[in-house]
This record gives structure tokens, C-alpha cells and sequence, in this order.
């Protein structure tokens, strides 16, 4: 059972979902709520409805909680004792955008203390600090069997990092790590904070640490320990301060060398430019099992890099997404180059391109997307 979308419900509305829950608390295995958009004057007592009627449930699998405005002292208290309850079931918990805060996460912590089967975790968005990070290790310390950590816009910071980081070496199953904005600068002097927290995650299959910016001298720091992630597929640095100045390419020329299991790369959002992409064109051909590929506002301007962009389609058959909007590359003679790259292609579902190309070459994409032994989409965006 799925329940979603409860900010579009009004509060008798609620209390009839609320009845239900009741009524079968001992066969739902699966509930997602969704708040979003919920007016403010709902909002409190229809959250504390719901949960309410959670705390009967004893067999669920997968709870997820979306745009929750949990109270901090009741709501929190209930929401602990629907994970007690559910301890021996949970293999999933979701909270995201809850917005309790550090004192919100020490109370709801004592909830994790019994979930031993708990394979994912995503409590992004929660307004945690680097104070929440032995708290933080505390609950690590409980989740045996964790797979997926989802901590994405908590500014945990470096001290953070380097205080879950112990709690982290129990959860020796962990394979996917999401930890974007979680307020890493390159001016700060913590860096190896973040080496020694990736090294805790021997087994790690995919990592997104993008809209950190920890520029060229962070990832120097963290080249020894990416490459030792072999098993690494998908590797997510979208934003995080790296130009085509000083070593940042040879960096990631390294990196793409040494991890031949890629088979998603996001770098968009870095000031890679057009020499920065030529110089990291012959390492992403090697990535021959890459299937997405983002370079999105990269500061690409030449048409030199439609070259480039075509060649690399060229060589990576086993490419489904290809992402290079919001460049300034196109309009040039070298389109055609680019128009035939995709239609030749063999695996190609999906490619988002900058605005700039000819009308022409749109209608001949546009055209063949729309071929019915096709399943290519075409995005043009600038």
C-alpha cells in the first residue's frame, strides 16, 4: 500500500486514510507520505493524524516521508515508536526536507537504535549541522546491513564527515552514498575529513559528492582513495569548483583511468571549458561501459567541442544519456558531424543539446526521435 500526496488532502480526508492504516496495520508493508504543498493550518494536525495511525502498523518494509513537519517532541516521540514497532521488518526509511535539526535528529536517533535490517537511509534535507555528527555515528553504530546513505544538504561539513566516519567502518555492506551540498569548501583545511570518511566505505559502488566545492585541492586528496574504489560505477562531481586551469583535468584523466566500471559520469556544472573537455576526451572513450554522461554547463563555446562531443558518441556504444545543455557550442559547420554521431548510434535513448544548432539540424534530430524504431528523446536547452 502507497499513500502519496497528502498535502492535497483536506483534514476528514486524512482522517479517512488514518482509519485505514488502522484498519490493516498489520498487512501494510509499504507507505510513502507526501506533504508537499500542504496548507500550513493542515499541516500539523494531519501529520500527527497519520503518524498516529503508523504506530499500529507492525510488518512495514519501506516508509518514506516527504516535506514532514514533524513537531519535535510528540511527532518525533510517535515516529519512534513506529520504528520500534517495525523494527524487525524495515529495510527502508526515507525523510526527507523534515527539517528537525540537529536537536530534532538526537531525539529521532534513539528510534534507529533497533533497526538492524535497515538497508536504506535517506534523511536529506534535514537542516543538520556538523553537530549532529556523533549523533550521527551513534545511529551508524546500529545499522549493520546498510547499503544506501542518502545525507545531501546537511551542512555536515568536514568535522561531520570525520566524526560519522568511525560508525561507518560497522556498516560494511554500504555501496551507495549520496552526500551533495553538504557544505564542503575548498578554502577549509579538512579535506582528508573526507578522504578518511570514503575510506570507511571499502565496497562503494556509487558516489555523488557534487555542489561541494572542494576544488582542485580537494580532489587531489581524494585521488588515492578513488582509486581504490574499483568497484565504483557512478561517480556524481556536478559543481564543485573545477577549471580547466592548474591540474584539475589530469586529476579526473586519472580518476576515469583507474575505474574501469564506470558507467555514469556527471561533471556538469564545472568550469571545464573547451580545452578542459579535449584534454578529457581521450580517458572518457576509455570508459567503455559508460551509459550516462553529463558535461551541462561546462563553458563549452567552440565548435571544436561538437567535434569532440561527436567523436566521443563514436566511441561509447553503449551511451543511452548524454547530457551537454546549457553550452554554447553549435551553430557551426561542424553539426552535421554531431546530427549523423546520433543517428548512427545504437543505444542512444536520450540527448539534451545547447540552443544554438541550426534550425536544420533540429528538424533532422527531431525527425528521427520521432521515427517509431526509435526510442531517442531530444532536448534542445540553453
Amino acid at each position: 500500500m502507497i499513500v502519496s500526496r497528502c498535502g492535497n488532502l483536506s483534514l476528514p480526508d486524512c482522517q479517512v486514510v488514518a482509519r485505514i492504516v488502522r484498519h490493516h496495520g498489520d498487512l501494510i508493508q509499504k507507505v510513502e507520505f507526501n506533504f508537499d504543498n500542504m496548507r500550513e493550518n493542515f499541516q500539523k494536525e494531519n501529520v500527527s493524524i497519520l503518524l498516529q495511525a503508523l504506530s499500529v502498523c507492525t510488518c512495514l518494509k519501506v516508509l518514506r516521508l516527504h516535506w514532514c513537519p514533524i513537531s519535535l517532541v510528540e511527532g518525533i516521540n510517535t515516529l519512534n515508536r513506529v520504528l520500534h514497532r517495525n523494527a524487525q521488518t524495515l529495510e527502508e526509511f526515507v525523510m526527507i526536507k523534515s527539517y528537525i535539526g540537529d536537536k530534532g535528529l538526537e531525539h529521532l536517533s534513539r528510534g534507529f537504535q533497533l533497526l538492524h535490517k535497515l538497508k536504506k537511509l535517506n534523511i536529506s534535507d534535514m537542516q543538520c549541522t556538523d553537530q549532529s555528527g556523533s549523533r550521527l555515528n551513534f545511529i551508524f553504530h546500529h545499522l549493520p546491513l546498510l547499503t544506501s546513505l542518502n545525507l545531501s544538504e546537511n551542512h555536515i561539513a568536514y568535522s561531520g564527515l570525520l566524526a560519522i566516519a568511525s560508525g561507518l567502518q560497522q556498516c560494511k555492506h554500504i555501496e551507495s552514498v549520496d552526500i551533495p551540498d553538504i557544505g564542503l569548501e575548498k578554502e577549509d583545511e579538512g579535506h582528508p575529513a573526507l578522504a578518511v570518511f570514503l575510506s570507511a566505505l571499502p565496497r562503494l559502488q556509487e558516489l555523488n559528492f557534487g555542489e561541494n566545492h572542494i576544488g582542485e585541492g580537494g580532489l587531489k586528496v581524494l585521488l588515492p582513495v578513488l582509486q581504490k574504489c574499483d568497484q565504483l560505477r557512478s561517480l556524481k562531481m556536478f559543481s564543485i569548483g573545477l577549471t580547466s586551469d592548474g591540474h584539475s583535468m589530469p586529476l579526473l584523466v586519472t580518476i576515469f583511468l583507474c575505474l574501469p566500471l564506470l558507467d555514469t559520469i556527471n561533471i556538469g556544472f564545472n568550469d571545464i571549458e573547451d580545452r578542459g573537455l579535449e584534454q578529457l576526451a581521450p580517458a572518457l572513450e576509455q570508459c567503455s561501459r559508460l551509459t550516462s554522461l553529463c558535461l551541462s554547463q561546462i563553458g563549452l563555446k567552440s565548435s571544436q567541442s561538437v567535434l569532440t562531443i561527436s567523436r566521443l558518441l563514436r566511441q561509447l556504444r553503449s551511451l543511452t544519456h548524454l547530457n551537454v545543455s546549457d553550452n554554447a557550442c553549435g551553430g557551426s559547420e561542424h553539426d552535421e558531424a554531431l546530427c549523423a554521431a546520433v543517428k548512427a548510434h545504437p543505444s542512444l535513448e536520450g540527448i539534451w543539446l545547447p540552443g544554438r544548432f541550426s534550425s536544420d539540424l533540429r528538424f533532422q534530430l527531431v525527425r528521427h526521435a520521432a521515427d517509431p524504431t526509435t526510442t531517442l528523446t531530444v532536448v534542445f536547452y540553453s
